[in-house]
């Protein structure tokens, strides 16, 4: 179930905008996030279902202005770690954004939605190495 817009309202712009920069650095660095290292930046706590709904929410909010840009999903930065995989509301929003086709092994595009994410955001200089 998506989370309202009076639930994401709870969410300031200001934790949104700390929620998108902490994504972007975990791209940008050819990493990744785990919910209980976001929950924090916008006030929530994943042990409780609603605010869960409402993290969720948040990201799905993120992944589609990405989308819309031409870019991967920004989600795909955050991992659970108990199963090690992508939250269950990933692959569905990848479908409604027409990201992954029907039938397709949904692990595996994960890890290539993951993979694009970071090369999407990968620095355009790297850094070089002291002599």
């Amino acid at each position: 179930m998506d989370a309202t817009d009076s639930e994401l309202e709870r969410v300031t712009k200001q934790q949104l905008a700390n929620l998108y920069a902490s994504l972007l650095t975990a791209a940008r660095n050819g990493g990744r996030v785990f919910y209980s290292d976001i929950e924090g930046i916008v006030g929530l706590d994943h042990h409780k279902a609603q605010d869960r709904k409402v993290l969720g929410g948040l990201l799905a909010v993120i992944s589609r202005a990405e989308v819309a840009q031409g870019r991967p999903m920004l989600s795909s930065v955050v991992w659970r770690k108990d199963i090690n995989r992508i939250g269950p509301g990933f692959v569905p929003l990848a479908q409604q954004l027409g990201r992954i086709r029907s039938g397709r092994d949904e692990k595996a595009f994960e890890l290539e939605e993951l993979q694009a994410t970071q090369e999407a955001w990968k620095p355009a200089v790297q850094p070089v190495a002291a002599r």
